[in-house]
């Protein structure tokens, strides 16, 4: 089988291109972090858990554990190196300021990955640094930036480790060793997905003919006729040739195994996937979770949603859908299970209630609860929008790719009871990175309105805090 090797491919990947981008990004998160700390120098949130339990690190102490926190301790492990190394050039060690910075550069080295990773996933697009611009906009990963938390540390290694699984042979490079193991210690899910997407890569391209059946090409090529597999004859055949090549793919994709080894063994441990209190986290069957992040991943298209040609193209596709009897009911299937999802499948979380420093809670107080119907009325957007993210993602993925990407978001999203924007930035990040190709117009649009509506929430945050209940300063925020 052929190795996942691939060359780099331009797209603004170029050594002054990054250097612009870095120093720029750079100097701009630099100067909201200075605001924040100046504003905001206390923890906040969940850094009440995260800052002194790194603390605990930085003093050597690894075996104190906050029962509170439910995350794996990677974001504290290289907090901690940070710390150390931060303190040579004069710094307080290991405060919260000096915590928070080391997002700053998760957050720059994360930018520089998605150029690349762009220009790697999408062949020949010329606007590969528009692209990350506008990700790296996105209002939920540009907020967390700036706070203690551990979204971007575990964004940063998923994609470092997505970037030598597109790029390199991971057997080669021990960083991209060290990479996915990082990665497991923030998201073991996305370890398995990246694996995933190494063995359908393998397999399509030295048996797609077998798995897809005959395309237009090959059937010029090989005198035979056109032969188009169905959904389940291309699980099958991809079964198949997994179990065929089974050795082979072990050889690749090892340290995957090894790592998922491991997590088997905690998982056993533990008695679940939650580290320390569990009470709050207890798994649950959220359907509606993929609902909501279908409209989270469709406003990545911007102003382009409501343009009429795509919704024509919408009306089209349901027209064409509708005069097919397979289709018609693939279709009314999908609308069904849509309807009993928010039916049966949405359940709101006591939190969601209960703190008002979240945006989600005035959605739900001020929409979702003011009637018993109004959860029903976006189903036409959750229909609607994932038609375009689907086709969005068709353009440029295979239908295993997509299976693959899809089990994943569910996986992440699905068992998780409550609704946090934050658990959509992994899947809306590798959603958007691996779309067809958008036209410049609508990426600096798009990335302009999330501009905005940072520098809204971000205001917000730090001139309008008021007193909570319990007489702590509360401010608003995702």
């Amino acid at each position: 089988m052929r190795s996942n090797e691939a060359p780099v491919s331009g797209g603004g990947s170029s050594a002054a291109t990054s250097t612009a981008l870095a120093l720029a990004l750079g100097g701009g998160y630099a100067a909201v972090l200075a605001l924040v700390n100046a504003f905001a120098p206390e923890p906040y949130m969940d850094e009440v858990f995260h800052i002194p339990q790194t603390q605990q690190y930085c003093n050597g102490d690894f075996v104190t554990w906050d029962s509170k926190i439910t995350t794996l301790p990677g974001l504290y492990l290289v907090a901690t190196l940070y710390a150390h190394a931060a303190a040579l050039f004069g710094t307080a060690f290991c405060s919260a300021a000096v915590l928070r910075s080391v997002n700053v550069l998760f957050a720059v080295g994360s930018a520089l990955l998605l150029v690349k990773l762009r220009a790697l996933t999408v062949r020949g697009d010329g606007h590969c640094l528009a692209h990350a611009l506008m990700v790296v906009a996105f209002p939920v990963h540009f907020f967390f930036t700036f706070l203690f938390y551990t979204d971007a540390g575990a964004s940063f290694f998923v994609l470092l480790m997505y970037f030598f699984a597109e790029r390199v042979n991971l057997l080669l490079y021990p960083s991209a060793r060290g990479s996915f193991i990082l990665s497991a210690l923030t998201n073991i899910i996305w370890v398995a997905f990246v694996a995933g997407t190494v063995v359908v890569k393998c397999v399509e391209l030295s048996h797609g003919s077998f798995i897809y059946g005959t395309t237009k090409q090959d059937a010029r090529l090989g005198n035979t006729r056109v032969v188009r597999n169905s959904a389940q004859r291309v699980l099958i055949n991809f079964v198949l040739v997994v179990a065929t090549n089974l050795g082979t793919l072990l050889q690749l994709v090892w340290p995957f195994v090894i790592v998922a080894v491991g997590f088997a063994v905690f998982l056993f441990t533990n008695g679940g996937i939650v580290v320390g209190d569990k009470s709050n986290h207890e798994a649950s069957v959220h359907g509606a979770q993929l609902l909501y992040f279908v409209v989270v991943a469709a406003t990545g298209f911007g102003v382009s949603l409501f343009t009429p040609s795509n919704i024509r193209r919408f009306a089209d596709s349901v027209q064409r859908s509708a005069k097919e009897p397979k289709q018609a009911a693939f279709m009314a299937c999908t609308v069904a299970l849509v309807l009993v999802t928010i039916a049966f499948f949405s359940p709101v979380h006591k939190f969601m209630l209960a703190d008002n420093r979240h945006y989600t809670f005035y959605v739900w107080r001020k929409f979702f609860r003011k009637h018993a119907l109004a959860k029903f009325l976006p189903t036409s957007l959750y229909l609607f929008f994932g038609w375009r993210c689907c086709s969005e993602l068709r353009r440029n993925r295979t239908p295993l790719w997509m299976l693959v990407y899809g089990i994943a978001v569910a996986l992440v999203l699905v068992p998780t009871p409550l609704v946090e924007p934050r658990y959509y930035l992994l899947p809306f990040i590798l959603f958007h990175l691996n779309t067809g190709k958008q036209p410049p117009l609508q990426l600096w649009t798009t990335t302009f309105a999330y501009a905005v509506v940072n520098a809204i929430t971000i205001f917000v945050f730090l001139t309008k805090p008021y007193t909570w209940v319990d007489g702590t300063v509360a401010r608003f925020m995702w």
